[in-house]
């Protein structure tokens, strides 16, 4: 039997392999988060994905005027527009205490800063209010200069408020996959 961390790295490397697949060539708009759930969902899981995912799933059939079949298909059409879903911490912080669980979202910052920087997103949607600072604060050190949008959590009752603003982000600054814009 596999010891409980053994479990952990088992699902942190699932999750890494997937964010690889599921990452664009170039990023148009990059959906941050705090970090990967340390058991159960997770936004790129095509059988046991997040609020998250169902929420801007239905952002984009909102802005886009598609319907997704399953969450497959979304995954890849959320690719195949230019977007990906970064977090602030590679590791797990949902079952910390308070005081761990801000170290380390605070670690996480200068990880996410080099990744900004690679990425060189034009648009970034942070996916929590109160991780605002932390992702302004990776966006400052990376260099760059995206548009930053702050988005209410895809749960506890903001739901509606959620797929609301994000359906205008993805109406003004995400194109349709099968559009042309130059590049």
């Amino acid at each position: 039997m596999k010891s409980t961390r053994e479990g952990e790295r088992t699902n942190l490397d699932i999750i890494m392999s997937l964010r690889r697949a599921y990452k664009p060539d170039r990023v148009r708009l990059l959906l941050v988060g705090e970090s990967p759930p340390a058991k159960g969902g997770f936004f790129y899981f095509k059988d046991r994905n997040t609020a998250l995912t169902t929420f801007t799933a239905r952002a984009f059939e909102r802005a886009h005027k598609v319907t997704f079949r399953d969450p497959e298909a979304f995954l890849n059409y959320f690719k195949a527009c230019g977007c990906y879903l970064d977090d602030v911490s590679d590791c797990p912080v949902n079952d910390l205490p308070p005081s761990k669980r801000e170290e380390c979202l605070r670690d996480g910052i200068d990880g996410l800063s080099q990744r900004i920087r690679d990425m060189d997103p034009p648009v970034v949607a942070i996916a929590l209010k109160k991780i605002e600072q932390l992702v302004k604060t990776a966006i400052n050190k990376s260099g760059c200069n995206p548009e930053v949008f702050v988005l209410p959590f895809a749960g506890n009752h903001h739901q509606n408020e959620y797929v609301e603003k994000l359906s205008e982000i993805i109406y003004e600054k995400v194109p349709r996959p099968d559009s042309t814009d130059g590049g």
